[in-house]
């Protein structure tokens, strides 16, 4: 697999909020240096709210995604 194509296996759940919202300000920069870790071009859901990444990370476990990092969690 090429990195143009896209992954059906990796999908990033990120939460833009951690981080004092860094990771939402800084996103492109750190795509672009996830993508070189991982060789590809992984899906991406960004969370919205509390439990957002809970919820998506169940809704991925039922789909092709066999791969799922979670990016950004300040909550507890």
């Amino acid at each position: 697999m090429n990195q143009e194509q896209k992954s059906t296996e990796t999908v990033l759940i990120v939460n833009p909020n951690s981080c004092s919202g860094l990771t939402g300000k800084n996103w492109e920069t750190l795509y672009n240096q996830i993508k070189e870790i991982f060789g590809e071009n992984p899906e991406v859901a960004f969370s919205q709210k509390s439990g957002d990444g809970t919820t998506l990370t169940r809704n991925f476990l039922r789909t092709k995604f066999n791969k799922i990092v979670a990016l950004g969690g300040d909550e507890l």
